[in-house]
C-alpha cells in the first residue's frame, strides 16, 4: 500500500489535462488507517520525502491543515533537498494554505516553487484558481490561456466584463473572451445582454444567429435559457398567473426563433427553447403548432408536456388537483451536471458540487431520478 501511495504523490503530471482531475481521493474509512500507518513509517524513517510528502496531503483531505502545513515547513528545512522536491513541498504547502483561505501566503508559496524551478504548468494552475478565488479574474484568464484552457479564459474574462462598469472595457473583455474562445457560451451570452442593455435592435438578431452558429450545440440551450431570463420574465413552469412578458426593451423578431428551429429540427430541447421564444413574443399558433409537433414525435418529452398545459390546455387547469400536482412537478430540477448528477433549476457554467466546467445538460426525462 505504501509503495502504491508512493508512486502515486511521486507521479510526474506531464499535461493540464491531468491537472484538472483534482487530487488523490480516498475513502474516508481508510483515510484515518493510513494516516496514522503513515506517520508511524515516517518517524520510523525520516528519510522517506515521499512519503511525508504523502503524509501531509492524506492531513489535507483529513482538514488537520495545521499538520500538513507543518510536514511542508519540516521538508522544506532539510539540507541539500533536491529541486524537484523543494518544488513539490512549496506547491503542497501553497494548496494548504489556499484550503485555509490565506491566500497571500499561498501566493508566496506558489512563488516560492516558481523561484526553484520556474513557472510549471502545474504551478501555473493553482496560481489560476488562486487568482480566480482572490476575484483576480484577469490574470486567472492569462494563466488559463497560456495553460491552453481558451474556455476557461474566456470564462474569466467575462467575469471581469461583467465587474466593470464602463461600457467600452466591458466590451473590450467580451471581444477579448470571443478572440481566445470563438464558442465560448459565456461570451456570447454576455455579448447579446450588452447589446440588448443598450437597445440596439439589430445588433442584437446580429449576435443571436452568430451565437447560434458559433456554440457547441449541447450548450445553446445555456445560451437561450441565459438570454431569456435575462431579456424577460417568464413562466413557463408554474400553472398559475398570466404575466410572462414584463417590459421588454424592444419586440424581438420571431425570425430569430425560426433560426433556431430550422437550423436544429431534431433537437427537441431547443425546439421546446423556439416554442417559448414565439409564444413570448406573441405568435402564439406557431408555438402551439411547434410544440405539438414535437410531442408528436416525442410524446415522452416531459418538459413540453408541461409547457403544452400551461398554456395550451387552460381549461385542464380548473381543477385544483390537477394544479397541484402539475406545480410540484414543473419544480424538478431541470439542468443536470453530466459528471456527479448535481441537479439544479439554475444556469451554470462551473460546476458548484464536482467544479466541473461546461457540464450542464438539459434533463429530458424529469422522472428518471
Amino acid at each position: 500500500m505504501f509503495k502504491k501511495l508512493q508512486n502515486f504523490f511521486s507521479e510526474k503530471v506531464s499535461t493540464p489535462s491531468k491537472l484538472l482531475q483534482g487530487d488523490f481521493l480516498i475513502a474516508d474509512k481508510d483515510l484515518h488507517t493510513i494516516t496514522e500507518d503513515l506517520i508511524e513509517v515516517v518517524k520510523k524513517d525520516p528519510d522517506t520525502v515521499e512519503l511525508a510528502l504523502a503524509l501531509g496531503n492524506l492531513f489535507r483531505a483529513q482538514g488537520d491543515l495545521e499538520r500538513a502545513i507543518r510536514v511542508r515547513y519540516t521538508l522544506l528545512a532539510r539540507p541539500n533537498l533536491p529541486k524537484k522536491l523543494q518544488t513539490r513541498a512549496w506547491l503542497e504547502l501553497g494548496k494548504d494554505f489556499q484550503k485555509s483561505g490565506f491566500f497571500d501566503r499561498a501566493t508566496d508559496a506558489f512563488e516560492n516553487a516558481v523561484k526553484v524551478s520556474g513557472m510549471l504548468p502545474e504551478i501555473m494552475l493553482e496560481m489560476a484558481s488562486l487568482s480566480a478565488k482572490n476575484k483576480d479574474y484577469e490574470n486567472a484568464a492569462n494563466f488559463y490561456e497560456k495553460l491552453n484552457f481558451p474556455s476557461l479564459a474566456a470564462h474569466y474574462l467575462i467575469r471581469s466584463a461583467q465587474l466593470v462598469a464602463i461600457p467600452s472595457k466591458t466590451e473590450k473583455y467580451i471581444k477579448q473572451a470571443l478572440n481566445v474562445y470563438p464558442n465560448s457560451v459565456e461570451a456570447w451570452l454576455e455579448k447579446v445582454i450588452f447589446y440588448f442593455e443598450q437597445k440596439k435592435e439589430k445588433k442584437v438578431i446580429e449576435i443571436f444567429d452568430k451565437a447560434l452558429k458559433s456554440i457547441p450545440e449541447h450548450l445553446i440551450f445555456a445560451f437561450l435559457e441565459g438570454f431569456y431570463g435575462y431579456a424577460f420574465y417568464r413562466d413557463c413552469y408554474s400553472f398559475t398567473g398570466e404575466a410572462v412578458v414584463e417590459n421588454p426593451f424592444f419586440q424581438i423578431p420571431v425570425e430569430i426563433f425560426s433560426c433556431i428551429q430550422e437550423n436544429y429540427p431534431e433537437n427537441d430541447v431547443l425546439i421546446l427553447y423556439a416554442a417559448i421564444g414565439f409564444h413570448v413574443f406573441k405568435d402564439v399558433e406557431k408555438s402551439e403548432n411547434l410544440i405539438t409537433e414535437l410531442l408528436n414525435r416525442n410524446e415522452h418529452f416531459f418538459p413540453a408536456h408541461l409547457f403544452f398545459l400551461r398554456f395550451f390546455q387552460k381549461d385542464l387547469l380548473e381543477n385544483n388537483h390537477l394544479v397541484y400536482f402539475l406545480e410540484n412537478v414543473a419544480a424538478i430540477y431541470r439542468f443536470e451536471c453530466s459528471q456527479c448528477g448535481f441537479k439544479t433549476n439554475r444556469l451554470f457554467f462551473h460546476c458548484p458540487c464536482c467544479s466541473a466546467w461546461h457540464s450542464i445538460h438539459y434533463r429530458v426525462e424529469y422522472l428518471s431520478g
